[in-house]
């Protein structure tokens, strides 16, 4: 457990004082050095404040992927080789991210093996596939 301040502030203690004043009640710092850090703290947290601003953007649902995905068939091991190869051209195209197109690749992977071994998929892949196409709430 790291050691607390001596000033009775409850701060974490810090390395320069030999573990016995965190950097606010430090005596050996200048004070002017305490001003500008407060400063320069205040001045981080507006810009942090101001990016997270600009970089809040809602994902809207790109119709093209929506479209491709209504006309996905896995209905047999050619169409999903097809398939294989067309999300590989988008994915290097940048129309599908690299999290949505893992997704896709390993749903394409279990459908073939379904296939392969003569049992049913799950219905609930075709699903999934609908979904990405309108993104993952965020996630990807």
């Amino acid at each position: 457990m790291k050691a607390l301040c001596s000033g009775g502030c409850g701060r974490q203690a810090t390395k320069a004082s030999g573990w016995l004043w965190c950097y606010w009640c430090d005596p050996a710092v200048d004070e002017s050095k305490k001003l500008q850090a407060r400063k320069h703290g205040g001045q981080m947290t507006k810009q942090a404040a101001e990016l997270v601003k600009t970089v809040q953007v809602v994902r809207q649902p790109d119709p093209e992927l929506a479209a491709w995905a209504d006309t996905i068939a896995w209905a047999d091991e050619a169409a999903i080789h097809a398939f294989q190869l067309e999300l590989a051209k988008r994915i290097a195209k940048g129309t599908v991210t690299t999290e949505q197109g893992q997704l896709l690749e390993r749903l394409a992977s279990k459908k073939l093996k379904a296939l392969q071994a003569g049992r049913p998929s799950p219905r609930a892949l075709e699903k999934v596939v609908k979904v990405m196409a309108f993104g993952t709430g965020g996630a990807a």
